[in-house]
């Protein structure tokens, strides 16, 4: 049991990389709420795919389990990352029909006006936590310390 206590990351200073990853999840999560709430209107209900907010939900759930341990810490923004370029890539493969619906007359002011929030919306959060997770990535999960408990830059 003292062998697993140790592995555990719960010390109270975290690295920068820690907080993008979970600026990621949040953004994750508030993608997913938004594409799976506001997609249920009769009008795109055509463009949901339920794929992607079960992606998002994986991605976020893995980061959370492997952020649990030290050993996996270093892991867990990519399974963020990877979850969420996956559901992105199947967002874009769901919504991409109803752009041309949209600009069928041109592309005009009055043709973004009709362009509905929520898929803005779940774009957006989608992709931040996508190029999020990809910095998070390249930031270090956990600080480096000594034997003494001194940090080790």
């Amino acid at each position: 049991m003292d062998k697993l206590k140790a592995q555990l990351n719960v010390r109270c200073y975290k690295s920068i990389g820690f907080y993008v990853s979970v600026a990621a999840a949040i953004c994750a999560a508030i993608g997913a709420g938004i594409y799976g709430g506001g997609f249920s209107k009769p009008t795109l209900a055509e463009f949901y795919s339920p794929l992607t907010v079960w992606l998002l939900a994986l991605g976020i759930c893995g980061f959370a389990v492997l952020e649990v341990f030290n050993v996996t810490a270093e892991f867990a923004p990519i399974a963020l990352w990877g979850c969420a370029f996956a559901a992105f890539l199947n967002f874009a493969g769901t919504v991409y029909m109803y752009f041309p619906g949209i600009f069928y007359n041109g592309v005009t002011a009055e043709a973004f006006g009709l362009i509905d929030p929520t898929v803005l919306l779940s774009a957006v959060f989608i992709l931040i936590s996508c190029i999020a997770g990809n910095v998070a990535i390249w930031l270090k999960q956990t600080p480096n310390t000594q034997e003494g408990g001194e940090q080790n830059d």
